[in-house]
């Protein structure tokens, strides 16, 4: 039986290049990175109450998880953001529990502090929300910028509004 010149060209093409595939190294082999040894993250489940530094304590409730200064550090290298070095604890879902959600979608908290957001009472009056959002964006550029130089660039921020704008309490 002889079949059309088209057939027998995709037969051809096709019994050459499944062999071919077949010695194409797997994604991955071979791939130094692939032996990195694990990141080792000191998770505290709550309850407790947890130490920012020498700043503040903060109370972690029933499932959720904490970890300081240097996990926080590894914690944000592993979610390719970059630290910034004022980052003074995580807090995160405990979901090793969780079975009703799975799908929910995963989120943390970084603490940092420092000391040039501090605003008198006397200075109160004089804050421009504009302004500040401005700073924040151009803060987040920056960031988004230092992201792609490491090869990052699915993920951006971006913050476009206040939930709730400064105001005096």
């Amino acid at each position: 039986m002889r079949f059309p010149r088209p057939v027998r060209m995709l037969f051809e093409l096709t019994l050459f290049s499944v062999p071919l595939l077949l010695c194409l190294p797997t994604p991955g082999a071979d791939n130094p990175s692939n032996d990195r040894p694990k990141v080792q993250i000191d998770w505290a489940a709550g309850p407790l109450t947890a130490r920012l530094g020498d700043i503040a304590e903060i109370k972690i409730p029933a499932g959720y998880r904490f970890t300081g200064k240097d996990g926080t550090r590894k914690f944000l290298e592993l979610t390719q953001n970059p630290p910034g070095g004022s980052e003074l604890g995580t807090i995160i879902p405990d979901v090793s529990n969780e079975t009703d959600d799975k799908d929910s979608t995963f989120w943390f908290v970084i603490f940092e502090f420092s000391d040039v957001g501090f605003v008198k009472d006397d200075d109160r009056d004089k804050l421009d929300a504009d302004t500040l959002l401005k700073s924040i964006k151009g803060t987040t550029e920056e960031a988004n910028k230092e992201r792609a130089s490491r090869g990052i660039i699915y993920r951006t921020g971006t913050n476009r509004h206040f939930m709730t704008p400064p105001r005096k309490i």
